[in-house]
Order: C-alpha cells, then sequence, then structure tokens
C-alpha cells in the first residue's frame, strides 16, 4: 500500500509541477496589455520572486523520491536559471509590448534560493 501511494504521489506531484510550469510560462509569455491600473512598486519583481519559489517547491517535491538529492537539487536550481534566462531573453528579443529585465532574472534567482532554503527546512523539520 506504501508503495502506491508513494507511486500515485509522485504522479501527483510531477503533474502539478507540469501545470505549474505551463502556467508560469503561459504568464510569462502573455502579451503585456496594461490590463490592471495598479502601480505598486516592485510588483513585477515580487510577482517573479513568488513564481519561482513555487516552481523551486513544485519540481522539488516532484523530485524527492529521483535519485541523490545533491544530484536533482543542483540540476532543478540551473534548468530553473536557465529557463528564467529564456524566458526573459524570449521577451526581450521577440515581443513588442514586454520586455526582458536583468532584474527580472535577479528576482527569479532569489525566488529559486528562497525555495530551496523552504524545501531543505521542510526536510529538516519533516525528514
Amino acid at each position: 500500500m506504501q508503495t502506491m501511494q508513494r507511486l500515485l504521489g509522485g504522479k501527483i506531484a510531477l503533474g502539478l509541477a507540469l501545470l505549474g510550469q505551463i502556467i508560469a510560462t503561459l504568464a510569462m509569455m502573455w502579451p503585456n496589455l496594461e490590463l490592471t491600473d495598479v502601480d505598486l512598486p516592485f510588483l513585477d519583481k515580487l510577482a517573479h520572486f513568488v513564481v519561482f519559489s513555487i516552481l523551486y517547491l513544485l519540481w522539488a517535491w516532484a523530485l524527492e523520491s529521483k535519485g541523490p538529492r545533491v544530484k536533482w537539487t543542483l540540476q532543478l536550481v540551473f534548468a530553473l536559471l536557465i529557463y528564467g534566462i529564456i524566458i526573459e531573453s524570449i521577451q526581450h528579443y521577440w515581443y513588442v509590448s514586454r520586455k526582458g529585465d536583468l532584474m527580472d532574472v535577479l528576482a527569479n534567482a532569489t525566488g529559486i534560493l528562497i525555495g530551496f532554503l523552504a524545501h531543505q527546512l521542510k526536510s529538516k523539520v519533516y525528514p
């Protein structure tokens, strides 16, 4: 029974990670239509930070049972950093309504770091 729960939990976690990745990609690639008049400083950076923290946690949950933690942790950090850079590059070079921003990449990296630290803390509290 425990094997079935672990298998099902892994599939659910993988499905949620993939869904989160798809939603994040669509949100970041959607043309900027200025639909809101909200003018809060750094709201865009906060959004990048939160999205990448959540993406890290979703993928970490999905990968917890996959091999040595150090290996997949480094791969996940690297993959999410590259993903963020690619998204910003696409926005910069191929979109008229959006612009790539180095500060967005920094917000992404900070979100990944916080996601990593939160996952490490969770693993120590709930091994």
